[in-house]
């Protein structure tokens, strides 16, 4: 084998590596096999897995809720039995600020617990 055989066949193997690689942590992403999974949401920011806050007739500028209930949706890879949320907000006087997921879907009912 000459030198420039030798390079290309080099450059085959670093490329197969690399696409294999990339596949493999794409799998690992889809599959979390921690069964733990981070998602984080910033105010006016766009999110793959947390949709904004809605409805729009409750939130003014994406992030102040003038009226409840404001909510939001979050899209995990996959299903999870338990959740562990962290928020941070400012409270401007409202009374109670609760928090919650969906329950069951039929009927549509939600678990609130205040924050």
């Amino acid at each position: 084998m000459n030198k420039q055989t030798i390079a290309v066949c080099l450059a085959q193997a670093v490329m197969l590596l690399a696409a294999l690689s990339f596949f493999a942590w794409i799998g690992w992403q889809n599959v979390i096999p921690s069964g733990v999974f981070t998602a984080v949401w910033h105010p006016n920011q766009a999110s793959a897995f947390i949709d904004r806050l809605l409805p729009d007739a409750r939130v003014r500028d994406g992030r102040t809720i003038i009226d409840d209930p404001a909510f939001f949706f979050a899209h995990p890879h996959r299903r999870f039995d338990t959740i562990d949320a962290e928020i941070r907000f400012k409270n401007n006087g409202a009374n109670i600020v609760e928090f919650g997921g969906l329950a069951s879907s039929n009927p549509e009912a939600y678990t609130l617990l205040p924050l």
